[in-house]
């Protein structure tokens, strides 16, 4: 019916469906919007019928990454909490989370979070930025201003949607990005080469650290997303399958599901685990938050000689 509806119109680059899709997988609402030109604003839990409000727009910013020396044998980590591109979970479990929940600000975890909320609700965009500590960081959850799979959007718009996107992110603040279901090359490349970010994570492992020139002639890094921790343990079980390497640093990002791990004990339970990595392996493990990881892969990549590197 979807499909039938955008067949129909004219939908141009920056149109947006709201909700969640039918089926086991909503997020492939995507495969049947994205040829359209139509990219997915994710909001389950709001019926049919709901009544929004407009407010002005607002901009906003924050820290760029730092990069530190990155150093042979040890493993430089970040952490991202998910599900922040659907703005119910921003009004809900990401706001919980944010103003109750004991521990953060801890430990260096980023937080996704919908760039659409300049508009949507820019009071809410703006709670988050007056109570971030020096440990969160606001991040873009996939694909930036707009949730799509870069494969199925339309292949003759593809560059106006990026170009509207790099405009949100950049106004929104935000300076890392989740990517999904964007398995070419040129296309990710693309991304990449025009987004404005400092890195990309990307969620279906076919990137993982590479580097590309950016719009302004900047370095922009990809980091794999990493494994999805649901409860209390995973991140320990990821993190301590991580071997150092005695001739060059490892990054790695681990991506925490709000829905299950998260809530008002999440950064407790990741405290918990954390202090269990370092037991295990002393002096080893380092975290940041995804901008600085980032700043600190392009650096290393930059210094150790060349635009690539596994």
């Amino acid at each position: 019916m979807i499909q039938k509806i955008c067949d129909k119109m004219d939908y141009q680059p920056g149109s947006s469906t709201m909700g969640y899709g039918a089926g086991k997988d909503g997020d492939a609402l995507n495969n049947a919007t994205n040829p359209y030109n139509v990219g997915f604003m994710v909001s389950d839990y709001y019926a049919n019928g709901s009544f929004w409000c407009s407010f002005p727009r607002k901009a906003f910013q924050q820290r760029k990454g730092q990069a530190i020396e990155a150093l042979p044998g040890k493993i430089y980590v970040s952490l991202i909490w998910s599900d922040g591109d659907n703005v119910q979970f921003d009004s809900n479990q990401m706001y919980n989370m944010f103003k109750n929940a004991p521990g953060r600000g801890k430990v260096p975890v980023g937080m996704t979070m919908a760039a659409s909320l300049q508009e949507l609700n820019p009071v809410l965009l703006e709670y988050f930025y007056k109570n971030l500590t020096p440990n969160d960081e606001l991040v873009a959850g996939p694909s930036g201003f707009q949730f799509i799979y870069g494969d199925k959007y339309n292949e003759n718009n593809y560059e106006k949607w990026l170009e509207t996107n790099q405009k949100w992110l950049e106004t929104a603040g935000f300076h890392t990005a989740c990517l999904w279901n964007t398995t070419n090359k040129e296309r990710f490349g693309r991304y990449m080469q025009t987004c404005g970010l400092q890195g990309v994570f990307d969620g279906f492992e076919n990137n993982k650290e590479r580097y590309e020139v950016g719009k302004d002639g900047e370095g922009v890094v990809c980091i794999l997303q990493g494994a999805h921790c649901w409860e209390e343990g995973d991140v320990y079980k990821d993190l301590i399958s991580v071997k150092p390497n005695g001739q060059k640093p490892v990054f790695r990002n681990v991506y925490l599901i709000a829905a299950s791990y998260g809530g008002v004990g999440g950064y407790e339970r990741l405290i918990r685990e954390l202090q269990r990595v370092e037991s295990y392996l002393p002096n080893t493990y380092e975290f940041l938050l995804p901008m600085d990881l980032c700043a600190t892969l392009k650096e290393y990549i930059e210094k150790n000689g060349g635009n690539g590197h596994e």
